[in-house]
């Protein structure tokens, strides 16, 4: 069976844990239930060593590290014409590149110096026929 992206069911992960601790072969609990084997496996080792069925927490939002937005629009307006190395060593807490990045999307500047492209770009060297 395919990766998916959605957790299993923990009724399902219940009868799955249940089938193997009677007896049953992991490829008969695989075939019945269509999981992997690994599934099998993993499943139940989580549940003697936790006594649960459910699933693991999945990923999630992360709050932004920046969070006081009209200081850094005033921080970026002074240093507009910086790189994002440069903010990064002037900001006053360490953040990562991204991290400036995303703040500098979120106020919906882009760190391009121009966003259109000229008309002598965009044409394209043809020779007659």
């Amino acid at each position: 069976m395919g990766h998916s992206t959605k957790s299993y069911s923990d009724d399902l992960r219940r009868l799955v844990v249940e089938s193997r601790l009677s007896g049953e072969s992991e490829a008969k609990i695989s075939a019945t239930y269509q999981v992997s084997h690994d599934c099998v496996r993993r499943w139940v080792i989580q549940y003697r060593e936790t006594g649960s069925f459910s699933s693991k927490r999945r990923g999630g939002y992360k709050k932004p590290k920046i969070e006081d937005m009209a200081k850094f629009e005033a921080f970026v307006r002074v240093h507009a014409h910086s790189t994002l190395a440069q903010m990064q060593a002037h900001w006053e807490e360490e953040v990562s590149l991204m991290c400036l990045s995303r703040a500098l999307t979120r106020l919906g500047w882009t760190r391009k110096k121009n966003t259109t492209r000229t008309a002598n770009a965009t044409k394209r060297n043809v020779k007659p026929s």
